[in-house]
Parts: structure tokens; sequence; C-alpha cells
């Protein structure tokens, strides 16, 4: 009997396909991946390269990739056909090679050469009481059975008794308490599944999710996890949380975002990120660097603010001066940020000024040091 095929819609391209799998969503691979590149807003992983042979320009997924096809491919290869001339280290021979960074022209003169080094040093098998040359320091047995046999018969070995099935077993001593003693790993499985449970609620997104009595965790998944510990609401944060409550726009405080935790989310690509004139160097106050601390931070906001504008997400940066001297300015600039849907001249709070109600852009343009 032959196997039903489906005929199904891919979720990116939109091609007709046929598919064994009723569950079966994307035509193929590449699909899979840029639909789920697009799900997560994560940008797309190719990287810009040159062909060392051929000088094309090309975009390829693998970073470790160096020619453009397989034809550079095998011209490069083909000159690898150069032997270099090379002394051995042990036996002062010349021999040719291919690999530009040998020492040896063979196994046995490696083996050699390391035993010589090691001082030529023999020791005696406590199982089988052979001889046998050392390897290590450390080389107590002189092959894998007689390590087996020795462990054994080793007084550092303890007899335990399973918690699940309540059999007695032995295992090599160790250092560190342990709660639970298990036998295997099916005695382990069945004990932890028998386990009571209970419906706990997500501290920071408000989920339920089941989880052992035993275990403390107050988090639904990972990602809630890192937006809870990463929680430091300043005062000027807490001034534009403030702002948005009183202007009924949707947000999200400490948002995590890749690695990052964004600290007012307002939705699809757009975010508000408030800096502190001395952590994130204040151009009007602090024209250059004073101390390391703030070359770190200049460093450190360089690369996160180069990683969230390549994914696509537009971000107003509201400086600490500005919030505590012009309030009604940012709130309005907050305004306008959201009507235009993250869309501006200028994403510094810096660069504006008020003129009786409306704002206006400043004629000198101030760029902060991680920009530059």
């Amino acid at each position: 009997m032959k196997k039903k095929k489906f005929r199904k819609e891919c979720k990116n391209c939109g091609n007709i396909f046929r598919a064994m799998n009723v569950k079966k969503i994307h035509c193929s691979k590449k699909c899979q991946k840029a639909f789920w590149y697009k799900k997560n807003h994560v940008p797309s992983k190719k990287v810009k390269k040159t062909c060392p042979i051929c000088k094309k320009k090309f975009r390829t997924e693998h970073r470790n990739k160096k020619y453009c096809s397989v034809k550079c491919q095998k011209i490069q290869t083909g000159n690898r056909s150069k032997r270099y001339e090379y002394s051995c280290k042990h036996c002062l021979e010349t021999f040719k090679t291919a690999n530009p960074s040998a020492f040896f022209c063979s196994r046995e003169c490696f083996n050699l050469h390391r035993e010589s080094s090691f001082g030529g040093v023999r020791g005696k098998c406590p199982v089988c009481k052979n001889e046998y040359q050392k390897k290590n320091s450390l080389q107590v047995v002189c092959s894998k059975k007689c390590r087996k046999a020795w462990k054994k018969s080793n007084p550092l070995i303890e007899t335990l008794r399973c918690v699940n099935c309540k059999k007695t077993f032995q295992r090599q001593k160790k250092t560190k308490i342990y709660k639970n003693v298990f036998c295997s790993q099916e005695c382990s499985r069945k004990y932890r599944s028998s386990e009571s449970r209970e419906i706990r609620k997500c501290l920071l997104c408000g989920k339920k999710f089941s989880q052992r009595i035993k275990i403390g965790q107050r988090y639904c998944s990972k990602i809630c996890a890192l937006g809870a510990m990463g929680r430091t609401e300043s005062k000027p944060h807490l001034k534009i949380l403030r702002i948005l409550k009183n202007l009924r726009i949707w947000h999200k405080s400490e948002h995590p975002y890749f690695n990052y935790s964004l600290d007012c989310f307002l939705g699809k690509d757009i975010a508000i990120e408030v800096m502190g004139g001395y952590f994130h160097v204040d151009p009007r106050t602090y024209p250059e660097p004073i101390n390391i601390n703030q070359k770190t931070a200049i460093k450190r906001d360089r690369k996160r603010n180069n990683k969230l504008k390549k994914s696509g997400l537009h971000i107003l940066y509201i400086w600490e001066d500005d919030i505590e001297n012009h309030l009604e300015m940012c709130e309005k600039l907050i305004l306008k940020f959201k009507e235009r849907n993250g869309i501006l001249s200028n994403y510094h709070s810096m660069n504006y000024h008020l003129m009786g109600r409306s704002m206006v852009l400043n004629k000198e343009i101030l760029i902060p040091r991680f920009e530059l």
C-alpha cells in the first residue's frame, strides 16, 4: 500500500508542496530557518566575504567558508601540492611534508621523543605486576583492564542503597554530599516522576505552570528569570514609566531582548532607553571620558547599539539631564515617537528643545560617544 501524500502550502514562501507528514509546515530547511528568524526578530546570519582566488564578493551563512565555489576550492587544493623540507627533532633526518608546521618524521619518533623528554621512567602495575613505560607522573596502571580491576579492589569504593528500588550497589567515593542516590537513570526518572507537583504562578508574566514541590522555581522560563534578575529601575526610569501610564501607552519594563534587557518596550520594533549622564557619558557634561569605567561603558554601549540596530529595532534615547530639567519636552517626544511608529530625524533627547508648545530640532546636533 502506498502512503498518502498531503497537499500543503509553505508558511514562508507560499509555494504548494506534497508531504507525508500532516504536521509539516515548510517546503525546505531554508524556509524553516527564514521563518524562525522572522518570528523571533533575529537578524539573518549571512556574512559578506570575498573569495581569495577570483576576488568575487558573496554572502554565506557559514562563517568558516572561504571560497565562493567548488572550482576555486579545487584551485587552492592544487596549490597545496608544495612540499616543505624539515629535519626531525628526534632522529635529525631530513623529510618532506605538505604540513608547514611539522616537527617529527613519523609517529615512532614522536613517541620516542616523548618518552625521552619524560625521563624514561618505568613503573610496576599493582594488578598484573608487569613493568610498563609511564606516560605521565600520575599514571598508576598499565591498561584499561587493569584500571577496572584496580578500582574494584581500591578502598575508595563505597556501598550505598538506592532510594527508589532499595537495592545495594557500589560506586566510587565522592567528596560531594548527594541527597538522592540512585543505582541507575531509570530509578531516578521513576522517583522524580512520582514526586508530588503543584501549580505555581510566574512572578514576572503571571502564567501558571506545574513544578515539583522540592524545587523552588518561581519563573515559568529562562526569559522571565533573566527579566526579573536584571530589574534596575532608577529614579529617571520611574519618571518615564509614570509618563507612559498617564499617556496610556502599552509598555513593558526591563523586557528581555537577545542577551540584553530593554528599559521600556513599546511593541513591534520600538523601545525607549533611559541614559544616565555619568554611566553613559553625556557629551554636554563630559566632553571626554574621565576614567576607565566610562571608557569600558562606551565600548559596551557601542556593541549593544550595533546589535540592536541590525535587528531592526528603533530606540529613543532619553537622557537624565532632560528628564530632570525638561520633562514636558520628553513627554512630547515620546508621543511623537509612538505616533510615527519609531521614525524620527534624531533619536536623542539632547538634540531637541521646546519653542512655545511645538518641539524643534537644535541647529548644533550632538553625537554621543558610543555612536562615533
